[in-house]
Order: C-alpha cells, then sequence, then structure tokens
C-alpha cells in the first residue's frame, strides 16, 4: 500500500515540478530580457513558489540585486512530508528561519 501511494504522491508531485520549472524559467527569461532598468532603480518581485529548489536561490540572487522581494508559497513539499511521515534527506529551515538568515548575512529582506 505505501509502495502504490508513494508512486502517486511521486507521479503528481514529479508532474507538478515540471510544470513550475517551466513556468519559472519561462519568468526568468522574460525579467532577463527586459529593458535593463535605470542604476539603482528597484523592482518589486513576487517568487512563486519561493520556498522550494528554485525559487529560494531566485529569491536570493533577486534580492542580492536589490530588489524587494516578496515570496509566495503554498509549502506542498514540505506538506507531502509531514502527510507520509517523513523529513526531507537535507534538513532545511522554515520560511521565517531563512528569511531571517539571509537578513543578518546581507542586510537585505525577504517577505
Amino acid at each position: 500500500a505505501f509502495t502504490s501511494r508513494g508512486n502517486a504522491v511521486s507521479n503528481v508531485f514529479s508532474e507538478r515540478q515540471n510544470v513550475l520549472t517551466a513556468a519559472r524559467a519561462s519568468a526568468i527569461v522574460r525579467a532577463m530580457s527586459e529593458e535593463p532598468s535605470a542604476e539603482g532603480e528597484k523592482k518589486k518581485v513576487i517568487v512563486l513558489g519561493g520556498d522550494g529548489f528554485c525559487g529560494w536561490p531566485t529569491s536570493l540572487y533577486l534580492s542580492d540585486q536589490g530588489h524587494d522581494v516578496v515570496i509566495v508559497d503554498n509549502l506542498s513539499r514540505r506538506n507531502i512530508d509531514n502527510e507520509l511521515g517523513c523529513n526531507s534527506l537535507t534538513p532545511i529551515a522554515t520560511p521565517e528561519v531563512r528569511c531571517e538568515a539571509w537578513k543578518e548575512v546581507s542586510g537585505k529582506e525577504i517577505k
């Protein structure tokens, strides 16, 4: 029973990740292809899936570039772990702890 349920969750998760990864990549390409902003001009950027594998580094990069970054994430990956009663192989701090650590290290805020 666990194997079939695990496979089903894995398949849904993999399909969702593929769609989200493609969407994020497309959004990043569009953002990078825009006319460069004036020196010192910063934008407010919303990173969907900002707690994820691609979203978190993207958020750090954009914040480091001086943009105001807001992450939006439904924490589905963390919820899957909780539902299955398992932990990530690599311990990952909560989004709040990660944002606070970024602020301590960089002096910049991610909301």
